[in-house]
């Protein structure tokens, strides 16, 4: 997998920041999905200490903050900027923190991470990180995206992500050493009224750090709503594509 340039990925999310709870629909719905989804596999409701792994605005934070307690959170994100959106929460620390390398975790109970996980470079190395730090029977329970996600972008210009399936997903986390409780591919196709209001909301949410071409000007821009055109529905509108995996494994 192609590594992401991790300071356009800082600069476009840091960028993004301020538009994208507003413009993050489908991460929205991934948090609520899955905080369901570990509701229906286990019993358990209070921990000890949990790690949110890319916490962001605290879309999936605030969905298990509904009903989950524990005693400790710790909450990792690239952008040093989140720390003041989560200021208020109590019995928390926020770490600023690349993924791809980190490894000062502590123990942890549950580890969270929402719609992240595609950003990462070598998921083996950070999944036998992650089983070192869970306790035993503790929970790795995170989204991220599968094949085919923004197929129409793809289809048009490179993201430079290359998205893993299930039965990838399913064999890095067994070489790890997780137990598989649960591991589903979705999709949700979103609709816009024009290509270039699939470019903002992209814009909105930080996706467009993983373009390979992301300096724009208007002859590119042009040529990019030209092209999108082939995806055009009958009713003129503009589809986009996420495809959301959900995942629950236990050590």
């Amino acid at each position: 997998m192609q590594k992401p340039d991790i300071t356009r990925v800082h600069q476009r999310f840091r960028r993004g920041l301020s538009t994208y709870q507003e413009a993050a629909h489908v991460q929205r719905r991934m948090a609520q999905a899955l905080y369901e989804l570990l509701l229906q596999t286990t019993p358990m409701r209070q921990f000890g200490t949990v790690l949110d792994l890319g916490c962001g605005t605290g879309l999936l934070t605030d969905a298990f903050a509904s009903a989950c307690h524990w005693n400790a959170l710790h909450l990792y994100d690239l952008l040093d900027e989140c720390q003041r959106l989560h200021a208020q929460r109590p019995k928390t620390q926020f770490h600023q923190a690349d993924l791809n390398s980190y490894d000062m975790y502590p123990a942890a109970d549950l580890i969270l991470s929402g719609a992240t996980f595609q950003w990462i470079h070598d998921l083996d190395a950070l999944f036998a990180r992650l089983h070192r730090v869970l306790k035993p029977g503790g929970l790795l329970v995170f989204s991220t995206f599968g094949p085919r996600n923004l197929k129409e972008v793809h289809a048009i210009q490179d993201s430079g992500l290359a998205y893993l399936s299930t039965v990838e997903l399913a064999d890095k986390l067994s070489g790890a050493d997780f137990e598989l409780l649960h591991l589903e591919a979705t999709q949700e196709v979103l609709s816009f009224a024009s290509p270039r209001d699939v470019l903002e909301h992209l814009k909105a949410t930080g996706v467009t750090a993983s373009a390979k071409n992301s300096v724009w000007t208007k002859a590119t821009l042009r040529a990019f709503e030209e092209e999108y055109q082939a995806f055009r529905t009958s009713d003129n509108r503009y589809p986009l594509t996420y495809t959301p995996v959900y995942c629950i494994a236990r050590r």
